[in-house]
């Protein structure tokens, strides 16, 4: 029954062990798709950004060409017109970016989604299969101690009928112990019982660990998404809102003065 229970053991560990791989080319496959998607998604993100930038150096340029000049009605009506085009635009830049940015948001927990049902099928597999490995491994338990016992007994039979009371052979400290055989019970019986034990004990830390590594990589995951959203939305409205902004109303504040010529 020894050799039984470190069989089973060595089955369970080679078992958990292929488990794990195929969890982590789960995640792998995960987080390497999440990355293209993140990739193409942050191009299309700079060419909304460029297209702008390029209008608004176009600008720029028309106002730089007016200063130091004198003033013409014409030009000014241009440059008004071409200031209120890139608002326009900047307020478009600020609408497709956030489309952008939630249909990412949809692509990332529509995927995030997929890969929890996976890898919860895996996660339930393994603490399935650690509840019946460790069934099996006390019922070993449970056969070993029955048949230490039922030995201990017959050594005791065999001692008190004398058979094996008159060895000189058999050192006293054995004699001792198999004319106690309440002792015996006992001390089988408390073996069993520790071993039973280390075993609850043991099977309640792996399925812990596995619990907490299920919880950090799906958790993790959820997590991070959450916080990249929360960037890029501080992002975009500090690009929108911030930069762009203070160049607009530098542009308008250009405007301002030419009028009070």
């Amino acid at each position: 029954q020894r050799s039984g229970f470190e069989l089973k053991l060595d089955e369970f560990i080679q078992n958990a062990t292929i488990a794990l791989k195929l969890k982590q080319q789960e995640h792998a496959m995960y987080t390497d798709a999440a990355a293209a998607m993140r990739q193409a998604n942050n191009a299309e993100a700079l060419e909304h950004i460029a297209r702008f930038n390029a209008k608004a150096k176009e600008v720029r340029r028309l106002f730089a060409a007016a200063e130091g000049k004198a003033y013409n009605a014409q030009q000014e009506q241009e440059r008004i017109e071409a200031l209120e085009a890139l608002r326009e635009g900047n307020s478009a830049l600020y609408d497709s970016l956030m489309e952008l940015e939630m249909m990412e948001v949809d692509q990332f927990r529509n995927a995030l989604d997929e890969f929890e049902r996976a890898y919860n099928g895996m996660y339930t597999a393994s603490l399935e299969a650690t509840t019946n490995t460790f069934v099996e491994m006390r019922s070993l338990a449970e056969a070993w101690k029955e048949e230490a016992l039922e030995l201990a007994s017959e050594k005791h039979e065999q001692f008190v009928s004398e058979s094996l009371n008159d060895s000189d052979a058999m050192p006293e400290e054995v004699k001792q112990v198999l004319n106690d055989k309440e002792g015996m019970i006992n001390a089988l019986t408390g073996a069993h019982e520790a071993r039973i034990g280390f075993l609850d004990a043991t099977e309640d830390a792996v399925k812990a660990d596995e619990k907490k590594a299920y919880d950090q990589i799906v958790d993790g995951l959820r997590e991070g998404e959450y916080r990249r959203n929360r960037e890029r939305v501080n992002e975009i409205s500090n690009l929108v809102h911030g930069v762009n902004k203070d160049m607009l109303e530098e542009l308008q504040a250009a405007l301002d003065a030419e009028d009070t010529r």
